[in-house]
């Protein structure tokens, strides 16, 4: 399915400093477009931004919340590509780059932040960097390469001429030159000799008309073939040019674009040390040495090297990991079903509280295999348990007016989405803030289906996705007294109606039964296998779901008897499978982060919903339509199928439970499209 992988730049200029960076970005970026001087992060999965820096020991890579460098102004974010990397390759990685760059192999124009970044990018198998942003120093590194070569070209020349010069002064004083050792032998030893030939006169004006640059300098005090050819003022002529080169290199050093290790720029914060290899030294029981590294990067959360002991469940053990996600899932069912805290809560919310619980108390490890096993197989699996009954053209024949309504409502879903998020950005989320818009307004056109399925394909973190789970838990129960209490005056219908609530009972019969789940889950994991190939035929990443989405649709409708009949079994297996993703989803979270961050998405789902409701009662009402389908179809919008047979079972509008079901599950079938169509190309854009 693939994850995004993000490029966060940077002008290399930060508050209260300089401004001569940001102006010269202005004229080359802004202007004309050719470059500037920038730093670059890469972001992908979790919390964090990832980049590389100078530091006097250990690895120059380090981590920072993303857009957030304090040292640097936040320019831009350009989304690169999509990785197909899993979160444990990721990790491996990043871990390996931390050992291959050295905070000391910084050079500020061949092995810079931005080369770090272009290397993380390969190894992530998307494109690299845009060429503007690191052309300036590309453009510095060849013409510096350009003059090495040439200096070396030149000290290759004076060495020439100097023994060219020797050998004719000994030629033309008459001293044999058949043999090298002589020459050198005799070179100024004797003193019968003329000046005016021995060849020093043309290594004075050589050495005094040549000022070595570094690269000059450092060929110099390494060549020992010219050593002995190289008079006194010559090498303090280098070595002057040593000193000044050594000044030049602190100043540089010292400079905002890298700044020095003893003077770090006020406002630095400590988790943008580079801190990767934070090497600990153990000892097995023969007290043989070895060492362990961090960070370990968990399922969409990059967490800080040694934050925790070893887990009681650790990640290989299989058998515990699944019993307790197991364990959660069912939990999370029975208390909604058997307790009214549960019931208050919703099962989602108790299972997701579970896997936080569970993680916090250091019971499991967000980086548990199993995790992966339920993100990448099971569900999947879950989308088209969940769409066997959903026939299209039983919804068009039988709904009426209620579809009409529906349609109303998810248009209403949309712009609600649209001025929330105008309105309230939640800047704070970063990334997610876009991406958790999107799941909210798939969950308020469709269900909790299409809830996971967006937020699995645009890739939010599951601390983000908990939050959202636990503000859209809030904001229905509050939406629901709200539904309820516009629908106080409105009267139940005749007992005789109840007729086609049977009749539609009995239309979608399918008893529960082993054979009718074995078959269930054969042909689930068939759809997915061909919504993968399709996928991967088109070349669509992270569009697994869609597919199998969109293959589950046709099917339904073009063989609704077959498959109508597998539908009861398949959604009670769905929702088993959906607890599950629950419960890794809040095994994969984090506490503080779940609930610093609900305020924001329960401001902005609270907004959502209430522009929906307005728009779906004006609308209606202009359209002529009753109140009574206005309110089924809101429900099924906002709550799924479920509630809204269960709003028009509890008022007596029996007429209603059948299309409110069938309009229900027409929403689920297409409101995953609309959510990351939407989010991508809307919201994304909006978020900048």
């Amino acid at each position: 399915m693939g994850q995004d992988v993000v490029a966060h730049v940077y002008d290399v200029a930060n508050a209260g400093s300089d401004t001569t960076v940001l102006h010269i970005n202005r004229f080359f970026k802004d202007a004309i477009g050719l470059g500037g001087i920038f730093h670059t992060a890469i972001q992908v999965y979790g919390d964090e931004e990832w980049s590389f820096g100078y530091c006097e020991r250990g690895t120059g890579v380090f981590s920072c919340p993303p857009c957030k460098n304090p040292m640097y102004t936040y320019r831009e974010s350009i989304v690169l590509g999509k990785t197909n990397c899993c979160i444990l390759k990721v990790n491996q990685i990043l871990r390996e780059l931390s050992w291959e760059w050295p905070g000391q192999s910084y050079e500020l124009l061949s092995r810079n932040c931005n080369h770090f970044c272009n290397t993380l990018c390969e190894k992530l198998e998307v494109p690299k960097l845009p060429g503007w942003i690191n052309r300036f120093a590309n453009a510095g590194d060849a013409a510096l390469e350009v003059a090495e070569t040439t200096a070396v070209k030149l000290k290759q020349a004076k060495k020439e001429i100097v023994t060219a010069c020797k050998v004719a002064s000994a030629f033309l004083t008459g001293t044999s030159s058949s043999s090298s050792s002589n020459v050198e032998d005799t070179g100024g030893s004797s003193s019968t000799r003329n000046p005016l030939f021995e060849g020093t006169w043309i290594r004075s004006i050589i050495g005094m008309s040549m000022k070595p640059s570094k690269s000059l300098a450092s060929v110099d005090s390494s060549d020992s073939e010219c050593s002995d050819c190289e008079s006194e003022p010559d090498d303090n002529a280098d070595q002057q040019v040593k000193d000044a080169t050594q000044e030049q290199d602190m100043k540089i050093c010292s400079s905002p674009t890298t700044p020095h290790p003893r003077r770090r720029p006020p406002g630095l914060l400590l988790p943008l040390r580079p801190h990767t290899p934070r090497i600990i030294r153990h000892h097995d029981k023969r007290g043989v040495p070895f060492s362990s590294s961090s960070p370990r990067l968990r399922h969409h959360v990059l967490r800080p090297p040694g934050a925790a002991a070893a887990p009681a469940i650790a990640p290989g053990d299989h058998w515990g990991n699944w019993a307790f996600l197991l364990s959660a899932a069912a939990f999370g069912t029975w208390s909604e079903e058997k307790t009214p805290w549960g019931a208050a809560l919703c099962g989602a919310l108790v299972s997701i509280l579970a896997g936080l619980a569970a993680t916090a108390a250091g019971l499991i490890s967000p980086s548990a295999p199993a995790h992966d096993a339920v993100m990448e197989y099971l569900l999947p699996a879950a989308v088209p348990l969940l769409l066997l009954g959903a026939d299209l053209r039983r919804v068009v024949r039988t709904t009426g007016d209620l579809l009409k309504a529906f349609l109303i409502g998810s248009v209403a879903t949309i712009i609600g989405t649209t001025v929330a998020y105008l309105l309230i950005p939640m800047r704070s989320l970063g990334q997610d803030s876009w991406k958790i818009a999107a799941a909210l307004m798939g969950s308020y056109i469709g269900g909790a289906v299409n809830y996971v399925a967006i937020s699995e394909a645009l890739g939010v973190t599951p601390s983000v996705l908990a939050a959202g789970v636990a503000a859209d838990n809030l904001i229905s129960a509050l939406y629901f007294m709200a539904l309820f209490s516009l629908a106080s005056k409105i009267p139940a219908e005749p007992k005789m109606a109840q007729a086609s609530h049977e009749d539609g009972e009995s239309e979608g019969g399918g008893r529960l039964s082993v054979l009718n789940g074995g078959l269930a889950i054969a042909l689930s994991f068939v759809i997915c296998k061909a919504g993968s190939a399709i996928a991967n035929r088109l070349g669509l990443q992270g569009g697994t779901l869609p597919c199998v989405t969109a293959l589950v649709v046709f099917l339904a409708t073009a063989f609704p008897g077959q498959l109508g009949k597998l539908a009861p079994a398949g959604e009670t297996m769905a929702l088993i499978l959906m607890q599950l993703f629950f419960a890794v989803v809040g095994a994969n979270g984090n506490v503080v982060d779940a609930v610093t961050k609900a305020p924001s998405v329960f401001a902005f789902a609270l907004l959502q919903v209430s522009i929906h409701l307005a728009v779906v009662l004006g609308v209606g009402k202009l359209m002529g339509l009753e109140r009574k389908p206005l309110l089924i179809a809101s429900n099924a919008n906002v709550g799924g199928p479920t509630t809204a047979a269960a709003m028009a079972t509890a008022k007596g509008w029996s007429s209603l439970i059948v299309p409110g079901i069938l309009v229900g599950i027409f929403g689920i079938s297409m409101a995953t499209f609309f959510g990351i169509g939407f989010g991508m190309f809307v919201l994304r854009r909006m978020h900048g």
